[in-house]
C-alpha cells in the first residue's frame, strides 16, 4: 500500500490504463483460448464426411445439415454413435481419431501457449507506454532545469 501511495499522477494513470488494456486483452484470450469442444466439433465432421463421402443417400445434404439433426446429442456422443453405426469404415475413422487425439494430447499446451501470446499482447505495450511516459518526463525535466537555470542567472 505505501509504494501505491509512491506513485505520481502519470503513474497511477498508467496503472489504471494497463489494467484497464489487461482486462480488454483478457476477452481476446477467452475468446482465442482452444476448447476441448471444438476439437470435437471438428471431429464429429470429419466422421460425418466419411461416412457422406461414402453413402449415396447423403450426396445431396451438407454436412451441417446431417449434423444439425443431431444437435442434441454432445458431440463425443455423436462421434461413438457414428463409429458404432459404420464400421465398415474403421480404417477412416481410426485416421481422423489419431488426428483429434493429437489434438486432444496437445491441447493444455495449445492453452498455455495462447495465454502466453496473450500475455504479450498486454505486457509488451504496458511497458512501452511506461518508457514513453518515462522518456517525456525526461525532455521536460531537462526544459525545466534550463528555464530553473535562466531564471536564477537573471
Amino acid at each position: 500500500m505505501e509504494k501505491i501511495k509512491r506513485l505520481n499522477g502519470w503513474q497511477r494513470l498508467w496503472v489504471l490504463i494497463c489494467v484497464i488494456y489487461l482486462i480488454l486483452v483478457s476477452f481476446g484470450c477467452y475468446e482465442e483460448m482452444p476448447k476441448k469442444s471444438s476439437v470435437f466439433d471438428e471431429w464429429s465432421y470429419d466422421m460425418i464426411e466419411v461416412v457422406k463421402r461414402n453413402d449415396p443417400r447423403l450426396k445431396e445434404l451438407s454436412l451441417w445439415e446431417i449434423k444439425s439433426k443431431y444437435r442434441d446429442i454432445k458431440d463425443e456422443e455423436l462421434i461413438k454413435r457414428i463409429r458404432n453405426k459404420f464400421e465398415n469404415y474403421k480404417s477412416e475413422f481410426q485416421e481422423i481419431d489419431q488426428k483429434y487425439q493429437k489434438e486432444l494430447d496437445v491441447l493444455l499446451l495449445r492453452k498455455f501457449k495462447t495465454l502466453g501470446v496473450f500475455f504479450l499482447y498486454w505486457i509488451i505495450p504496458s511497458v512501452v507506454l511506461y518508457l514513453i511516459g518515462l522518456s517525456i518526463w525526461w525532455v521536460y525535466k531537462g526544459f525545466r532545469v534550463d528555464l530553473e537555470h535562466k531564471r536564477r542567472n537573471s
